[in-house]
């Protein structure tokens, strides 16, 4: 992952600006007198109509007055649903507040709220209760229609474990980028815009940090344990999830950041609520994983968080931590926090969504083969042709994950923010997104410079021929391999019963042949006294390659696609396993199907 200045210099002081400022602690305000609630009375919170496989949102009105809302040994408000054919759906509720549509004020007193995605149609009766007061509400009744097209259900493993899913079979194959946080003063018109432009290009899924500067329930601005104070931040993050929907984007959650638990690397542990110099617990980060204090804070955090946004049908996955490596926790105590809290999260969570974890670059892990564990992530930054790198990483990391998916989470050229003077079309990018699924991978490449480089740049269109290309492909079904190529050429296949996936590249295709291309012409414009404007690298094109497929026999028909859109570019019977390319720049794709 990127350095500090990437993370927060560049971000400025406050990255959330809507957001109150973490440089001005303020405490919750101080409640009335605690008093235990008597009456309970259920009610819808909105009017939309209600289907399966829709988030469904409850108000529970009280007249108890709690000193800490979000103390479930305080208070543990729980919504009870039944359905048809015996079905029941236990969710918690959850401390929420209401602001106004532009989140500058707040709008309304606080209440709980309980969210609830209802997986068939048919009549449900609700019940909010407070079991260890056993206290009821009155029963309400709600229908809900037939689920629309649209609403797929939640994301799953795939039949054979190695690809996602949703829960009525369609395959998901996760195209997108990291959107960690905005940096700038309208962060719901960032999100907006970004979701927009993926979306329109045909991608589907995005990496969004809960970080102290962005969504992160705590942090030097609040008390452990009390969200008060970033109420606004969560409303923010519902919005978020919301904008995802509505375009069809899917989020993987990163519930921590390593900085918030480091002394060296992007240290943030001095503003730590944790951290027992700012009042907390802990003498060490290396103790958040043990310490017993500490695990009960972060698992009424986690209750919270899966109560807020588990009902979500945008939510991916979760995911532990951002590269945990770079915080002074081992994986021999990493281990039984993660099955302690994914217990403490599937309690909370009742539709079991994915999870899993990330390490920087280069990270050997066997935390992989938990069971608590879905699937396994991969971050890479460095300029080396993806073609050569990515298979033999995605063999390993697919080793060490038991067969598990691995997801190509982070991607990018180096620690700093790519130069758009030497690679405005985002060649860097465009490669790992082809180079990634081919090699094995569970997706195409998640670049990371998402506001600095691809939104600048408008980079967004490089995932609309990868998309259009894989659109309905179960990659489990996929053997990757190598084909030979002549010609200036190189390729990359993927095989499975009765259909060969090709990739083929211009070997000097890179960015790196980019780069040696631009300080050619700049060292050239500079010898002839003028400016190099706006540069662009034009690979030399590929004429007369020759791509051999192995074990072709009978009849076959190739079709030539350009990687841009995934648009058709020749169609011709395939007898043998010799094939001619195309005349072609940049690259070209290629699907043989039998008969």
């Amino acid at each position: 992952m990127p350095s500090r200045r990437a993370l927060l210099a560049a971000a400025g002081a406050t990255v959330l600006g809507s957001c109150d400022s973490d440089e001005r602690p303020a405490p919750p305000p101080s409640p009335p007198s605690p008093r235990p609630a008597t009456r309970l009375t259920l009610r819808r919170a909105d009017d939309r109509p209600l289907t399966a496989r829709r988030p469904i949102e409850f108000t529970v009105d009280t007249d108890g007055v709690w000193a800490n809302p979000f103390d479930p040994a305080e208070v543990d408000l729980r919504l009870t649903l039944a359905g048809p054919g015996g079905e029941t759906l236990t969710v918690p509720a959850f401390w929420h507040q209401g602001f106004t549509a532009d989140g500058a004020r707040t709008a309304g007193p606080p209440t709980f709220r309980a969210r609830a995605t209802l997986a068939v149609p048919g009549e449900w009766t609700a019940r909010a209760e407070i079991p260890a007061r056993s206290l009821r509400s009155a029963d309400l009744t709600v229908s809900a229609g037939a689920a629309p097209p649209r609403a797929r259900g939640f994301l799953r493993l795939d039949r054979e474990r190695t690809g996602f899913g949703y829960d009525d079979g369609t395959p998901y194959l996760p195209v997108g980028a990291n959107m960690g946080w905005s940096r700038g003063s309208d962060v719901l018109g960032d999100y907006r815009r970004w979701f927009e432009r993926l979306a329109a290009a045909g991608g589907n899924a995005a990496r969004v940090w809960m970080a102290p500067w962005s969504f992160s329930l705590e942090w030097s601005d609040t008390p452990l344990g009390n969200y008060t104070n970033r109420l606004r931040r969560a409303w923010e993050l519902d919005r978020v999830f919301e904008y995802a929907d509505e375009r069809g984007v899917a989020i993987m959650l990163t519930l921590l950041n390593h900085g918030q638990f480091s002394h060296t690397t992007d240290a943030e542990w001095i503003n730590n609520p944790y951290n027992e110099a700012k009042g907390g617990p802990l003498d060490s980060p290396r103790h958040f994983v043990t310490d017993e204090t500490a695990q009960a804070m972060f698992a009424r955090r986690l209750r919270y968080v899966a109560a807020r946004w588990a009902a979500e049908p945008a939510l991916w996955a979760w995911e532990w931590w951002n590269e945990v490596n770079w915080t002074p926790i081992d994986d021999a105590a990493l281990a039984p926090w993660i099955q302690r809290m994914t217990a403490v999260l599937r309690a909370n969570d009742p539709y079991r969504h994915l999870a899993t974890n990330s390490y920087g670059s280069g990270i050997a892990t066997d935390t992989w083969r938990l069971p608590e564990l879905d699937f396994a992530t991969a971050h890479v930054y460095d300029t080396d042709d993806p073609v050569a790198k990515l298979p033999d990483l995605a063999a390993t990391e697919r080793a060490r994950a038991a067969g598990k998916p691995v997801v190509l989470a982070e991607y990018g050229a180096s620690g700093q923010p790519d130069d758009a003077t030497v690679d405005p079309e985002g060649i860097h990018w465009h490669n790992g997104l082809w180079a990634a699924p081919f090699a094995g991978f569970a997706s195409p490449a998640m670049y990371w410079w998402w506001d600095e480089y691809l939104d600048p740049q408008d980079l967004w269109r490089q995932v609309r021929g990868i998309s259009a290309f894989l659109a309905g492909e179960r990659l489990a079904r996929y053997t990757p391999f190598r084909p030979p190529m002549t010609g200036g050429a190189v390729a990359m296949g993927l095989r499975a019963p009765g259909r060969v996936l090709v990739w083929v590249r211009a070997a000097e295709y890179t960015r790196e042949d980019a780069k040696r291309a631009y300080e050619k012409a700049l060292r050239a414009a500079l010898n002839k006294g003028t400016k190099l404007e706006r540069y662009t690298y034009r690979p030399p094109t590929v004429a007369g390659a020759r791509l051999t497929v192995p074990g072709l026999s009978g009849m076959w028909t190739a079709t030539w696609l350009a990687t841009a859109d995934g648009s058709a570019v020749a169609t011709a019977p395939a007898r043998s396993g010799a094939l001619g390319v195309p005349t072609f720049t940049r690259d070209i794709a290629l699907k043989i199907v039998r008969g």
